[in-house]
């Protein structure tokens, strides 16, 4: 795993828009739930900057992404999400993706991170 420099920490809020943010239902099957024991860092990807997070589900990846230009030829902008010990995440697709509920857990941080 790559050393990590947290940027910034984002906000999560009721109500907030970024592009490319999803509001189609997602394809990828359901693996399994887990109730984590320890606090735990995923990661979203984003081609775009976020400034907030809606209070929704969000997509994560639960080991650390390779950095990758995106379509639009910039690199992708990585979010580290910490998750507090015994939360529950739901693994989907290769195992690999998570999908957290912001809504349900008022207690998970989000942080804008560089990989060095």
């Amino acid at each position: 795993m790559r050393e990590e420099k947290r940027i910034k920490q984002v906000p999560i809020k009721n109500d907030t828009y970024y592009p490319g943010q999803r509001n189609e239902k997602w394809t990828e099957p359901f693996v399994r739930s887990e109730i984590i024991r320890e606090e735990t860092s995923v990661y979203h990807l984003s081609d775009f900057p976020v400034e907030s997070f809606k209070k929704q589900v969000i997509c994560c990846f639960y080991f650390q992404p390779t950095l990758q230009t995106n379509i639009y030829n910039q690199l992708e902008r990585i979010y580290e999400v910490v998750i507090p010990k015994n939360t529950e995440i739901n693994f989907y697709g290769d195992g690999n993706e998570v999908r957290i509920n912001l809504r349900e857990n008022p207690d998970i941080k989000i942080y804008e991170i560089i990989l060095l």
